[in-house]
């Protein structure tokens, strides 16, 4: 199962996003994550703005015991990646 995680705030996300994406907030991911990737084997893309916040969801996943997660960087950068293919 391969989800793709949007963890910037609501508004942000309101704002424009990639489509598929689920938005949880960095502030509640360790609360929802295991409502919806309760494999802790599952692929966990994952995004924010410019890439940092992502970068510190993904350690706080692999230390709970995530283990395919990865930073997809800022929001702007992947959809032009995605827009590409």
């Amino acid at each position: 199962m391969e989800l793709l995680i949007d963890v910037r705030t609501e508004d942000e996300y309101g704002d424009g996003h990639i489509d598929n994406a689920i938005n949880i907030p960095i502030t509640e991911i360790i609360g929802k994550i295991d409502e919806i990737a309760k494999d802790k084997n599952s692929e966990i893309r994952l995004y924010c703005m410019s890439g940092r916040r992502s970068a510190l969801v993904k350690k706080v996943l692999h230390a709970v015991g995530y283990k395919n997660v990865t930073n997809e960087g800022g929001y702007e950068a992947l959809k032009e990646r995605m827009d590409k293919k």
